[in-house]
């Protein structure tokens, strides 16, 4: 889990491949190269850093300002009907079309962006994003995926924290116990288990030599200790 906010800017992608693993699932991103190893029909880019990128874009005094607002208008929108698809607002066949329009708008927009002359902070980042354009829609084929990577940030923000304020690690070793200690203590929280329990049960496993017990994909494991 935070392995990589430690070494994904050394390997670039290969340290992103060995950290992801055989992971088949769809995986919610930046735009950050290092994750291109990963097929694009299962990536999903983040929502919430696309509109950071355009409010730039939107923020200019030129007419690629005016496109750039025009494309923040329309990512928002996208968001706003997913949330009101998901609070049973909208019918499945209302969704579908509300979001085909939407994608239509966006990627004339991006065109447009992409046809300013002589203004390349405006044309590269829409030819970047119209490159990438079918990573901003994965979510329409795996209904319930999240359209930022938010609660990933909000997961790493203790650890990026902890960092910086108690300098780094003087070793490799502890570097790793920091990784592996603060995984296991984020995992468990997200799955509604008792940490120190944990941490307990695992060690005196290993101590005796017995198989550790796997963490469980829900909270109904019946071996492990829950938040009393």
């Amino acid at each position: 889990m935070f392995q990589g906010v430690e070494r994904i800017g050394l390997a670039g992608e290969i340290a992103a491949g060995q950290l992801l693993g055989a992971f088949a699932g769809v995986l919610i991103t930046d735009r950050l190269g290092s994750y291109n190893g990963h097929p694009n029909e299962r990536r999903q880019l983040c929502w919430a850093h696309v509109i950071r990128n355009l409010e730039r874009i939107a923020a200019r005094a030129d007419p690629g300002g005016g496109i750039g607002q025009r494309l923040v208008r329309l990512a928002r929108l996208v968001i706003r009907v997913e949330h009101r698809r998901r609070g049973q607002h909208l019918s499945e066949a209302h969704y579908r079309q509300r979001m085909q329009h939407l994608r239509a708008a966006f990627q004339a927009h991006l065109h447009a962006g992409t046809q300013c002359l002589r203004q390349p902070r405006t044309v590269s980042p829409c030819q970047a994003l119209l490159r990438d354009e079918p990573m901003l829609w994965t979510f329409l084929d795996h209904p319930g995926l999240p359209l930022t990577n938010n609660a990933a940030e909000r997961a790493l923000r203790p650890y990026v924290i902890w960092r910086k304020t108690r300098f780094a690690s003087q070793s490799m070793r502890g570097l790793a116990f920091r990784e592996r200690i603060l995984s296991v203590i984020g995992t468990a929280r997200h799955l509604g288990l008792n940490t120190h329990q944990l941490l307990r049960q695992l060690c005196n496993e290993g101590l005796q030599r017995r198989a550790i017990t796997p963490l469980p994909l829900d909270q109904d494991h019946p071996s492990l200790p829950k938040v009393s």
